[in-house]
């Protein structure tokens, strides 16, 4: 597949080298950092707690919501070689030009892809994520799934307009 490049392959050329933290350890680090209130201690206090709620009576075999279980195995995020080429172009995975950065992104998508909405008209089978570029311009992350072997494949970032162009091509 020489238009895709895996996300857990070597890393571009202009990337930064450091271990990319999973969206749920990003976003404590984020909260830690910006908020020199909150404890450590406090920290590993409130995701300890008690469920708030009774256990599920629901039957084994249902549907299920696409966040991956313990069980299950994680999804493979798959980026088209431009979208990979415009990531690098902008700084990487790593860059503060993008919000959310797109390694936090990645990291949400190997979780839940499917908590991002589908498309609808041409692009029905694509899902999107917005995300907003250092000009205050919102950019759109097209990506389409393939269940079977649960990999997220990334057609096209970029302005409104272009990326969902860009994806129709790519599909």
């Amino acid at each position: 597949m020489s238009g895709w490049r895996s996300f857990s392959e070597s890393p571009m050329p202009s990337a930064s080298l450091s271990p990319i933290f999973s969206f749920r350890q990003a976003m404590i680090a984020w909260t830690n950092a910006s908020s020199p209130l909150v404890s450590t201690a406090e920290t590993k206090i409130l995701s300890t707690r008690e469920p708030s709620s009774t256990p599920s009576t629901r039957q084994e075999g249902g549907q299920s919501s696409g966040t991956a279980a313990p069980a299950d195995r994680p999804w493979t995020v798959k980026l088209h070689t431009k979208v990979a080429r415009t990531i690098a172009a902008y700084g990487g995975e790593n860059s503060t030009k993008f919000r959310p950065l797109i390694a936090e992104l990645i990291d949400a998508l190997e979780v839940n892809p499917k908590q991002f909405p589908k498309k609808q008209g041409q692009l029905k089978q694509t899902r999107s994520a917005d995300v907003s570029f250092a000009d205050g311009v919102i950019w759109r992350l097209v990506f389409v799934l393939d269940e079977t072997s649960r990999t997220v494949k990334v057609v096209a970032l970029g302005p409104h307009d272009a990326a969902y162009a860009d994806a129709r091509r790519r599909i």
